[in-house]
C-alpha cells in the first residue's frame, strides 16, 4: 500500500502533554499485540556498549552503502542512563516537546536514554525509515541477544529497529508499522550501526536547534 502522504510531510503537531498520556495506554496495548511489549531493563542491556553510532538503514544489504538501497543514514546515540528533557537547552527542549512529543512522552515516558539524527535519502519505499529527522527516544532490551530502539512514532504509525550487538557494531532489522490509512506493505529493512565514539548528546541537540531555526524562518520569511 502507498504511504500516507500525511506521514511524508511535516510531523503532526501535538500541543499538549495530556494528549500524549491519553494515547500512551493505547500505544502500549497495540505494541504488545505486535510482540513489542515494553520490558524492564535487565542484565542483557549491558551487552550493548553505550556510545555514538553511525547508522545506515537499507532496503537489502547495508554492506556496500549502495545509493540504490540506502534509505536513511545518520547518528544514533545510546546512553547508559536516562535523563529528562529539562536538562536540555531551551530551543532543543522546546523542539522535542512540541514536534516529537510522542517519541518523548509515549515511548520514552519522559525518560529518554537515546537520541538520533537521520537523513531520509529515499521515500516511497514502503518504509518509515528516516521520516523523523531528530528525536529523543528509548533503547531497551528486546531479547537476551538484542535491543530495540524507536525511531518514529505518530498516532497511527511507528518505526522500530531491533539490533544485535557484535564487536562494537549493531546489526538487525527495521520494522515499519501502520494502521488504517498509514498501513505499509513493504519488507523489513536492514540496519547497520558501528560505534564511532562515546555518547555525544550534543549531536541531537544541535540538529534539533537547526530544525527549530528552520521552522521559525518558515514562519517569518525575510522581507524582499
Amino acid at each position: 500500500m502507498r504511504l500516507n502522504p500525511h506521514h511524508l510531510a511535516s510531523h503532526q503537531r501535538i500541543r499538549t502533554r495530556g494528549a500524549v498520556w491519553f494515547l500512551t495506554g493505547a500505544f502500549c496495548f497495540v505494541l504488545a499485540a505486535c510482540g513489542f511489549a515494553l520490558r524492564a531493563p535487565g542484565p542483557e542491556s549491558h551487552r550493548v556498549n553505550p556510545g555514538t553510532y553511525s547508522i545506515d538503514i537499507c532496503r537489502g544489504s547495508c554492506s556496500s552503502r549502495d545509493p540504490e538501497t540506502l534509505l536513511a543514514d545518520g547518528r544514533l546515540v545510546l546512553e547508559a542512563s536516562a535523563y529528562t528533557s529539562s536538562v536540555l537547552p531551551a530551543k532543543a527542549r522546546d523542539y522535542f516537546e512540541e514536534w516529537v512529543l510522542l517519541l518523548l512522552g509515549a515511548v520514552a515516558k519522559d525518560r529518554p536514554n537515546a537520541c538520533f539524527v537521520l537523513n531520509r535519502l529515499r521515500s516511497g519505499e514502503g518504509s518509515y525509515a528516516g521520516i523523523e529527522k531528530v528525536g529523543l527516544t528509548l533503547w531497551e532490551p528486546h531479547r537476551a541477544d538484542s535491543v530495540r530502539v524507536a525511531l518514529y512514532q505518530s498516532p497511527d504509525a511507528s518505526y522500530y529497529a531491533i539490533l544485535r550487538p557484535t564487536d562494537g557494531e549493531l546489526r538487525g532489522r527495521g520494522h515499519s508499522y501502520g494502521y488504517a490509512d498509514a498501513a505499509v506493505n513493504g519488507p523489513q529493512d536492514s540496519v547497520y550501526a558501528h560505534r564511532i565514539g562515546p555518547p555525544d548528546r550534543s549531536i541531537c541537540i544541535r540538529a534539533a536547534e537547526a530544525e527549530a531555526a528552520a521552522l521559525e524562518a518558515g514562519r517569518h520569511p525575510p522581507r524582499p
